[in-house]
């Protein structure tokens, strides 16, 4: 768990697929860029306490990654 304060990015990434990928939602690509970032940084879902995705239904989103946070939001 992260200390009280303190927020780390560390991890960045895109989807696998770019460009037109006929047979994937935009939340789809969404979840594997999320996955591809938590494996740029070297994390598992386990450890991810807080999740926020803008756009995307954060609930669709984080139980999709094995993501079960103690805060979420989707506020643009």
């Amino acid at each position: 768990m992260i200390e009280s304060g303190s927020i780390a990015i560390v991890g960045a990434a895109e989807s696998t697929n770019i460009g037109v990928v006929p047979n994937v939602s935009s939340t789809g690509l969404a979840i594997d860029a999320a996955a591809n970032a938590l494996a740029d940084a070297g994390l598992r879902a386990s450890d991810i306490d807080g999740f926020t995705c803008g756009y995307f239904p954060v609930a669709d989103m984080s139980s999709q990654l094995g993501i079960y946070p103690s805060w979420a939001d989707n506020t643009v």
